[in-house]
């Protein structure tokens, strides 16, 4: 939820509130399979392959620094290659009952969103199941 100004914030503290919403988010990129790690936290994921390719997640027990509830991740597909989210062992992917874990062509992107309890959500520009 956004921060509301209360009229008496001083001019550094609007300029520090503005500053922290206009943050870009780190990129990365991969240009074949790739398993979320904490270098990925809170990332964009560019997925640039030719070929197909797997973006897997891990349970929590599985991660040296496991996401807080909330965290989200934004995918990209870049290459050509299919890019395909894997749950790993333990993991639940929950998506709309018309999608699957494939996004849908270069261009396309999805968001990744760590709910807890080894459960996410993935919704964006999938293949229709």
């Amino acid at each position: 939820m956004p921060t509301q100004l209360t009229n008496r914030e001083t001019p550094n503290q609007v300029g520090q509130i503005r500053e922290l919403y206009s943050m870009p988010i780190d990129p990365v990129t991969y240009t074949a399979s790739h398993t979320l790690g904490p270098e990925d936290l809170g990332k964009v994921i560019y997925m640039n392959s030719a070929s197909a390719n797997d973006l897997t997640v891990l349970q929590e027990s599985a991660q040296t620094y496991p996401p807080r509830p909330n965290t989200t991740w934004v995918i990209c597909q870049d290459g050509a290659g299919a890019t395909t989210v894997v749950a790993g062992s333990g993991v639940t992917i929950r998506t709309h009952a018309d999608d699957t874990l494939v996004l849908n062509g270069a261009g396309s992107y999805a968001m990744l969103i760590y709910r807890g309890s080894n459960v996410y959500n993935l919704t964006g520009k999938l293949v229709p199941a």
